[in-house]
């Protein structure tokens, strides 16, 4: 049934704004790949793509952009907007037990939560997620219980026209919010990136870099040096403070190349800025 569920085709959402930052539009499919622009607090157009094994974050007025790796603390976020979409199995799995109780309601229930006693021998209360599915495949709501006497806490009900309501024990309606969804063709998932400096993250210390790349960390001289090790160097000595190092690697390695890209001089400006960091780093 969760497979069901993330096999749904693509869709387009609606994501409300904030007083600090409009609202969006992303494009996503039930595994979880996705792609939007927005203009952030800052005032810049960002571009996000993830293909569902790679993210970036793409900032085209800087000619920067960052690279890493989609965990599911990024999927988690993601679904924090959506709430419609699902982890895999494997992802509901870690530490918890995952099991259909009923023709249409999956039960995640705590690693041997339902074997725990207290001093007197009586079952120990634990907190358990059931998913309930409507008959198109969709997820249309979500309970989270007291076990191990099944007491409903609270209910978070998803429609399809794409409406949402958070109830309590009692079904009084705590929160709701309507997404406007609608099918979508699938956006390109492979982002241009020839005019960017793309960074590779998380970024590591430069000296885990060095050793990585089975180089002297005496080293001062980085003409020679693969455009990808080179990279990797400027993340980790931007995120560090070590703007010397950076600004060697940039000269050495791409200004005296002749690459010109627009990306150099903003991480070189950094060197005078505060503003070391682009926004998808974090």
């Amino acid at each position: 049934m969760i497979e069901k569920a993330r096999r749904l085709g693509w869709e387009s959402v609606n994501i409300g704004g904030r007083e600090s930052e409009p609202g969006f539009v992303i494009q996503v499919d039930g595994r979880g790949r996705y792609s939007y622009e927005r203009t952030v607090l800052e005032g810049l157009r960002e571009r996000v793509i993830c293909d569902g094994t790679t993210l970036w974050h793409l900032y085209d007025e800087l000619g920067i952009g960052a690279r890493r790796v989609s965990s599911r603390f990024h999927r988690a976020g993601l679904r924090s907007m959506i709430p419609s979409l699902l982890p895999s199995p494997d992802e509901l799995a870690r530490g918890a037990n995952v099991k259909r109780i009923a023709k249409r309601t999956v039960a995640i229930t705590p690693n041997g939560a339902a074997r725990k006693k207290d001093t007197e021998g009586k079952p120990l209360d634990y907190l358990a997620m059931h998913l309930v599915f409507a008959k198109n495949g969709r997820l249309k709501e979500r309970r989270l219980l007291l076990m191990p006497e099944k007491k409903t806490l609270a209910r978070l009900t998803i429609k399809a026209d794409g409406s949402v309501k958070l109830l309590d024990a009692d079904d009084k309606v705590l929160a709701e919010h309507s997404f406007k969804r609608t099918p979508s063709a699938a956006p390109n998932l492979e982002p241009r990136t020839e005019k960017l400096v793309v960074l590779p993250l998380p970024y590591r210390s430069a000296e885990t870099v060095m050793k990585r790349m089975g180089r002297n960390a005496n080293d001062t001289t980085y003409t020679g040096w693969n455009e990808s090790d080179a990279l990797e160097l400027i993340a980790s000595d931007l995120a560090t403070g070590n703007l010397t190092r950076m600004l060697k690697v940039i000269r050495q390695r791409f200004i005296d190349r002749a690459d010109r890209r627009i990306g150099f001089s903003v991480l070189a400006a950094s060197r005078f800025s505060t503003l070391a960091t682009v926004r998808g780093a974090a």
